[in-house]
């Protein structure tokens, strides 16, 4: 029996329709996802988002209990205004990072209050920094340097992205060869395609421990969690729940990991054509 579910934002009730279900959920998937949660079944929105960027979607939603961004580094109560636990990368990591990247690398550094962009990159990707722009629902704060960046704020997460398949094979070999304090891993989703983004957390983070600890405030085991993931590092949580989903345009390495021949395992329709919502009827739960 299901007693909570754990969902992605971006490319499971997020898609691509602007004004229709982006930058928020379509309203009839709010809509549902509010009568599962008022029906007793928690539910709980985790993503690679920053916190400032999901509280967006999750007050459009209206669901008033913890959430998880930043890969897991943050727990948070955007409807009451709580940052309940974060999990913050040491400024001599951040700065060693910084110094391993080439300076034409699009960097971004966040906090749980905004994000922070060297200039002169920034300035040489107008369509690409619009358009991260528009996902995020918020600009990125233009510096010179990150060095007053990491001096005066505490940073949850970093983001690298990836333009090619050159650029993201250099970009890994630089970090993995040289940080061991961190965690990191590559995602995209549908509005960023093809870029490609490392997103770097402190060690340990990822949204698999996040699930874990949260599953054992809401005092149910993850045997009784329904996930719900579009990208391959999705799995990363949904491997420890005893029922999982994707949607039609989940990512076929994604879609390899599933067995939906099992009835505890299903794959919806589109983002685009509210395929949440075949989900959530499929286990009976709207």
């Amino acid at each position: 029996m299901i007693k909570a579910v754990v969902l992605d934002i971006d490319g499971v009730v997020v898609g691509t329709k602007k004004g229709i279900n982006f930058p928020n959920p379509a309203p009839r998937v709010s809509q549902a996802l509010r009568k599962v949660h008022d029906s007793g079944v928690p539910v709980v929105f985790i993503t690679a988002k920053t916190s400032f960027a999901a509280s967006e979607n999750i007050k459009y939603v209206g669901i008033d209990n913890p959430h998880i961004a930043d890969s897991g580094a943050v727990l948070f109560n955007p409807i009451r205004g709580e940052l309940l636990h974060i999990k913050y990368i040491s400024p001599s990591d951040v700065h060693r990072i910084i110094s391993l990247v080439p300076k034409s690398t699009l960097v971004h550094l966040f906090t749980t209050r905004g994000y922070f962009v060297i200039k002169k990159v920034q300035e040489k990707l107008p369509e690409f920094v619009k358009k991260y722009s528009d996902f995020m629902q918020r600009s990125p704060i233009p510096v010179d340097n990150f060095d007053e960046v990491i001096k005066n704020e505490e940073v949850v997460k970093i983001n690298i992205y990836a333009f090619d398949s050159k650029e993201k094979d250099k970009i890994t070999e630089i970090i993995s060869k040289s940080m061991k304090n961190i965690a990191y891993r590559w995602a995209t989703n549908p509005h960023l395609e093809p870029v490609e983004i490392m997103v770097i957390t402190t060690s340990g983070v990822s949204k698999r421990p996040g699930v874990e600890a949260l599953t054992q405030d809401l005092r149910v085991s993850v045997d009784e969690v329904l996930g719900v993931g579009d990208m391959l590092q999705d799995w990363d949580f949904l491997e420890v729940c005893g029922y999982k989903a994707t949607l039609a345009n989940g990512s076929k390495k994604l879609k390899d990991k599933l067995n939906f021949s099992d009835e505890k395992q299903f794959m919806g329709g589109h983002v685009d054509r509210d395929g949440i919502l075949d989900i959530l009827k499929h286990f009976k739960l709207v």
